[in-house]
């Protein structure tokens, strides 16, 4: 005689299969991905300090979009824009580019391989020739080295990780003078050496040399990079991600 189904060990047995499809899900999530960091970014990660990620959102929130944060309804590993449309309130999810806090990237930079007796010697732009090992000579100026894609680097030549901290969503403009440093804008403060009768004539009382301070420095540099696609100039005063990421020690990648 055919016995009946075991309703109660198939209800566990799909429990168990939930439970073990979200381990794998999970796993996917918090498995260590590729970033692509410019050479600014890079030099500040070199330097042991915290580097500020920003890039647009792609494609940009609807206006009506007026906060981003949290809230009980917000998926794992996305943050929340709301506002108001057409009267109503409303809500959009956005998937976090860089991943959730705690995620670890490797960073993928501008590279060249140029070891004969090494095939795994590689040098890197961003702090190029200081990053050439002790003992080498002839080291071609950095216009002689032929230069891969940052976006061609494989895992085995990234010499950086990162941890992503936190994770904002906010409108170009709001980037502070701060944030702008965190980026690895700096700018170039003035001693104020260079004074006549009517003030300093290096940073016309300003404080900048040539009056680039970090937020003007930063302006420059985002158009000059992301600032040339259409709608997403700094004038036009996109959204943007601005993501804090920490070095992680060698040892601890």
């Amino acid at each position: 005689m055919p016995h009946a189904p075991d309703l109660g060990r198939s209800a566990r047995d799909a429990r168990h299969g939930r439970w073990l499809l979200c381990g794998v899900l999970g796993a996917v999530v918090s498995a260590i991905r590729p970033v692509i960091l410019r050479a600014h970014e890079i030099r500040r990660l070199l330097q042991g300090l915290p580097v500020l990620v920003v890039r647009p959102v792609k494609p940009q929130p609807p206006e009506w979009c007026a906060q981003f944060g949290y809230t009980c309804f917000t998926p794992a590993g996305h943050i929340s824009g709301r506002g108001a449309y057409r009267d109503d309130p409303a809500e959009k999810f956005f998937r976090l580019p860089f991943g959730a806090p705690g995620q670890r990237l490797w960073v993928r930079e501008t590279w060249a391989e140029v070891g004969t007796s090494d095939p795994l010697l590689c040098v890197y732009r961003a702090d190029y020739p200081a990053c050439v090992p002790p003992g080498y000579s002839n080291i071609p100026p950095s216009d002689h080295v032929r230069w891969g894609s940052s976006s061609c680097m494989p895992r085995w030549a990234s010499r950086l990780t990162v941890e992503v901290e936190t994770t904002r969503a906010l409108r170009l403009h709001t980037i502070s003078e701060d944030d702008a440093v965190a980026a690895g804008c700096e700018g170039m403060p003035c001693d104020c050496i260079g004074s006549d009768e009517h003030g300093c004539t290096d940073c016309m009382n300003g404080g900048w040399v040539g009056g680039e301070s970090p937020g003007c420095e930063f302006a420059l540099l985002w158009d000059s990079t992301e600032g040339r696609k259409p709608g997403l100039d700094y004038k036009s005063n996109p959204f943007v991600w601005a993501a804090l990421v920490r070095p992680v020690e060698a040892g601890n990648a």
